[in-house]
Formats: C-alpha cells, sequence, structure tokens
C-alpha cells in the first residue's frame, strides 16, 4: 500500500480503518481484512484486491466513494452500509446479513450467499 502526495490521514487499529484524504489512498493488490468499522472521507484505489469484513456488527461509512474490488463478508451479526457502495469484481457473504437500507449496492460480478 502507498500514499499518493502526503495530505492523507489513515489510521489502521485492530477494529477500525479511518482515513481522511485530499488525494488517495491506494492498494497494490494488498488483501485487506477489516474487524471493525470502514470510515472512508477519500479515495480508496482497491486495484486487485480482496477487502473482507470480519467483525461483529460493522458499518461502511463516510463522505467518500466506496469501491472494492472482491468484498467477502464474515461478520458475525451484519454489515451496515451508511454510503453507496460499488464491488468491480464479486461479493461473498459466509456469515452474517448485508444490510444496505436506503443505500445502493452496485455489484459487477458474481454473488455467493453461504450465510444461513
Amino acid at each position: 500500500m502507498y500514499f499518493k502526495k502526503s495530505l492523507i490521514w489513515i489510521k489502521f487499529s485492530p477494529f477500525s480503518v479511518k482515513y481522511k484524504s485530499l488525494n488517495e489512498f491506494i492498494n497494490k493488490n494488498i488483501p485487506i481484512a477489516i474487524k471493525g468499522d470502514y470510515i472512508n472521507d477519500g479515495k480508496y484505489r482497491h486495484r486487485d484486491n480482496t477487502t473482507t469484513f470480519n467483525g461483529n456488527s460493522q458499518k461502511i461509512q463516510g463522505v467518500g466513494t466506496n469501491s472494492f474490488n472482491n468484498m467477502v463478508v464474515n461478520s458475525i451479526i451484519d454489515l451496515m452500509l451508511y454510503h453507496n457502495i460499488y464491488v468491480q469484481k464479486d461479493l461473498t457473504i459466509n456469515s452474517g446479513i448485508l444490510k444496505c437500507e436506503n443505500y445502493k449496492f452496485n455489484l459487477k460480478g458474481n454473488i455467493t450467499n453461504n450465510s444461513a
């Protein structure tokens, strides 16, 4: 992963990912696992990676564009959208509930739902 320009603030913790940016956060094909909330107030370039949500009850929010390459949901309870999201390839739900509420979930690839 690297940062384009220097006007980026990013915080990784065992529980959450939050960043703000006037530019962008670029991931060079490295898988990312998130155990907490994902708050995007900048621009995230996923490249060809897989982003996995594997916490309890999680949120995707922020004012930035939320776009993922492949997305995996392993949440124990749920993954709640507080912003529109785009998945360029495939979505896999292994556990938990994906709650879109009034937000759009745009999927270009396939969906696999293994959740009960």
